[in-house]
């Protein structure tokens, strides 16, 4: 009896642990995007020049990570839309503009996701696109390495994706007569980003 006893007060918080210790593993982990480690750039066709081509300088974002199953994971991604740079002063200006990305009135293009899933090998998020305002749910392409662990001792992600916008579709005017018919300007926005991003409490170092 008494060793029935000592047996029940070992094996039952053993049981406990083990049942818990997958929750503790395999729950979501929080990575937070580092801006000087990742890049966003938008292009678009432009007769004149032949492609603008910008990047943006400030943004956040953040990525709750499911190691066990990528299609609960979730991602954040916010830009200042003021903080356009490119080659072209005067047109990083016209894109600022109130008939662009009115910048003044909307500081912010966000991107929140709703679902991930995969098709034949490859990744789909779909998300609400804020930009200017308005808001477009969409199923855009992208890809996720990870996690890895660099020489600090952090974990970290890399996700990627090349998306195609229609700028019409947010109503991008660039030139109301052209956009009649003309074609100085396209109509398809380029956004290839890629995004670094670091696991936030990170647990104790690998050995």
């Amino acid at each position: 009896m008494m060793l029935s006893k000592r047996f029940s007060k070992v094996i039952i918080p053993l049981v406990a642990f083990f049942l818990l210790f997958p929750c503790v593993i395999f729950a979501q982990q929080k990575y937070t995007v580092d801006p000087t480690q990742s890049t966003i750039e938008g292009s678009i066709k432009y007769t004149l020049i032949g492609r603008y081509k910008a990047h943006f300088e400030e943004f956040t974002g953040g990525i709750h990570f499911d190691p066990q199953n990528l299609t609960k994971t979730s991602v954040v991604l916010k830009v200042k839309t003021k903080s356009i740079k490119s080659r072209f002063p005067k047109l990083d200006r016209m894109v600022l503009s109130p008939r662009l990305l009115n910048a003044h009135e909307f500081p912010e293009m966000i991107f929140e996701s709703k679902s991930i899933e995969e098709r034949n090998g490859k990744y789909y998020v779909t998300g609400i696109f804020n930009l200017r305002g308005i808001k477009k749910e969409m199923t855009l392409p992208f890809s996720i390495e990870g996690p890895f662990i660099d020489k600090k001792g952090r974990g970290y992600l890399i996700a990627s994706g090349k998306w195609l916008i229609n700028r019409k579709a947010f109503n991008f005017v660039w030139n109301k007569f052209l956009d009649k018919g003309g074609i100085i300007v396209g109509n398809t926005i380029t956004l290839d980003w890629k995004m670094m991003a670091f696991r936030e409490n990170p647990g104790p170092k690998k050995k």
